[in-house]
């Protein structure tokens, strides 16, 4: 019996010839000292019901400050409690869009493109609209952040950003003004990251820094500038140390990159790359970033396509975010913090989630875990008599859905271009420590896939000790 690495962090391939590996609804641990494998694959968390802030309306736009959440649904302004309580707080102009917003500590600026924005007072609870104000008319704001003392918005179809007076969100004075001027394109987004301000333009990117002046406190970092743009407004999300984007290049080819030094360093792969740039619409993608189990996860959908995709900072590994047992896309759409939890709004409804590392499930509707293995390749034809995949086992619950959790295994006989039925076998009952998953008479081939699916709503642990007997 030999024993072969089946799974590794590599993505299918232009061609199932070179790989045809997936991962979907796991992610891997590296583990350089592990005394039974060096790599093992674990469940991505589960999605639970928080808060529905109104059924049949996702959120527009979610802030965290301190312990309240602030959340837009249709044209209504929400606070929740960090008991998922809901009050009504206000209205805007607008019905559909998403909304930004950004805190001063002590107000909450709302921006959603239209000739005014909106004011949410914390002290004194009360949400007004900006109309009789300098604020940035014709083009309106369309994203915004904080600095400084200073609110920064940057203008629709502009590449032009103002800023507030010192914490006062009803001061904005007209000549406090600037324009990102490394490249000749329209701003799509201004961010805050390590006190620096990051105005994305639709082919460029630059740095600015508050230096102090008293005319304009902000100047563009010398150096500061590339030329990759935004391919996606709300594709932007802010990964534990670093800001992570959809990024388009000077040839239109769309890439995920992280900000490194003042440089966009792509992290998607060749064959990351072609999937995405395969997809007919990449502009309404939108990206959130997270912290879960030591790793500093960027997620990113492609709501047009359907499609979800989770980059892991820790590894360089992607998967794919899946829903339910048929292939639909993630449910979550924005993320924010507030009190000690990150929280996650519904792209189609007005449900808040909690992660949870114990569930697997969204929303309890179960999700499957599954991951195609790497080439299993021979000179000649071989039988492979008996598969040992290395699960964690007696993990099964004590009763109901799940208390005799199974492994599906289905077998490609021609280098991963079409595959077999589904074969089951038990990973272990709750307590069943001695239980391993084997499947036996695989078939005869010089080449060989597998692919394997956990449906149950059980925790799942595999390691990278697989056994293949073949003659």
């Amino acid at each position: 019996m030999a024993r072969f690495p089946l799974f590794d962090v590599h993505t299918t391939g232009r061609s199932p010839r070179t790989t045809a590996q997936t991962h979907i609804n796991v992610y891997a641990n590296l583990e350089p000292q592990g005394d039974r494998a060096q790599m093992h694959w674990h469940s991505r968390a589960g999605l639970e019901n928080f808060s529905t802030v109104i059924e049949a309306h996702p959120s527009r736009g979610m802030l965290g400050v301190e312990n309240y959440l602030y959340t837009v649904h249709e044209d209504q302004f929400y606070r929740v409690n960090l008991a998922g309580t809901v009050e009504n707080k206000g209205t805007l102009n607008t019905t559909v869009g998403r909304v930004d917003m950004a805190s001063n500590g002590a107000e909450i600026l709302v921006v959603d493109g239209s000739d005014t924005g909106y004011l949410y007072t914390i002290a004194t609870d009360t949400f007004e609209s900006l109309d009789e104000c300098e604020f940035p008319k014709d083009p309106g704001a369309v994203t915004v952040d904080f600095e400084g003392g200073h609110f920064i918005v940057s203008l629709e179809e502009s590449g032009e950003f103002r800023i507030s007076g010192l914490y006062n969100g009803k001061d904005w004075p007209a000549l406090d003004f600037a324009t990102a001027e490394g490249f000749p394109d329209n701003l799509v987004r201004v961010i805050v990251e390590k006190a620096e301000v990051i105005l994305f333009g639709n082919q460029s990117t630059e740095f600015w820094q508050n230096v102090g002046n008293v005319d304009f406190p902000y100047q563009r970092v010398r150096g500061g500038a590339f030329e990759y743009g935004l391919a996606a407004r709300w594709s932007v999300a802010d990964v534990s140390k670093t800001v992570m984007f959809l990024a388009s290049n000077r040839t239109g080819q769309v890439q995920v990159v992280r900000l490194q030094n003042y440089q966009a360093v792509p992290v998607s792969s060749p064959d990351v790359d072609r999937l995405i740039n395969d997809y007919d619409v990449v502009s309404d993608a939108t990206g959130l970033g997270y912290t879960y189990d030591g790793h500093d996860f960027y997620q990113i959908n492609f709501p047009s396509a359907g499609k979800s995709w989770l980059f892991d900072n820790n590894t360089g590994m992607w998967t794919q975010l899946q829903y339910g047992t048929a292939g639909a896309r993630h449910r979550a759409e924005i993320s924010t913090k507030f009190g000690n939890d990150l929280v996650l709004s519904d792209y189609e409804s007005g449900v808040i989630y909690k992660q949870d590392a114990t569930v697997y499930a969204d929303d309890g509707v179960l999700f499957a875990r599954e991951m195609q293995s790497r080439h299993v390749h021979f000179e000649d034809e071989v039988s492979i008599s008996q598969l040992w995949v290395d699960f964690e086992p007696g993990v099964g619950l004590a009763t109901g859905q799940g208390d005799d959790p199974q492994c599906m295994l289905s077998v490609s006989r021609d280098g991963g271009h079409t595959f077999g039925p589904e074969r089951w076998t038990p990973i272990g009952k709750r307590g069943r420590f001695r239980t391993r998953a084997i499947w036996r008479r695989l078939g005869r081939a010089y080449d060989f896939v597998f692919r394997i699916r956990v449906a149950a709503p059980v925790k799942m642990v595999l390691t990278n000790s697989n056994y293949v007997q073949a003659q």
